[in-house]
């Protein structure tokens, strides 16, 4: 894989290059969560079959989507 293909990898970019603060309020590396790693696998189909992407998410804010 080559480096541009990486970077249009969401998963990789936001793991390498974006940092969050966490709820100590320090600045730590972003890591995708299992509600995240989810939603990201289910963007990846949907791009991949033509889909137009339209997403309800209940308790979005608990699970880490709306950090997503």
């Amino acid at each position: 894989m080559t480096a541009l293909q990486k970077i249009k990898s969401f998963k990789y970019y936001a793991e390498n290059y974006l940092n969050i603060k966490n709820k100590d309020g320090k600045i730590v590396p972003f890591r995708f969560n299992k509600a995240q790693e989810i939603i990201e696998l289910v963007r990846e189909w949907v791009k991949a079959n033509g889909f137009l992407e339209r997403y309800l998410i209940l308790k979005a804010r608990q699970k880490g989507i709306s950090t997503y």
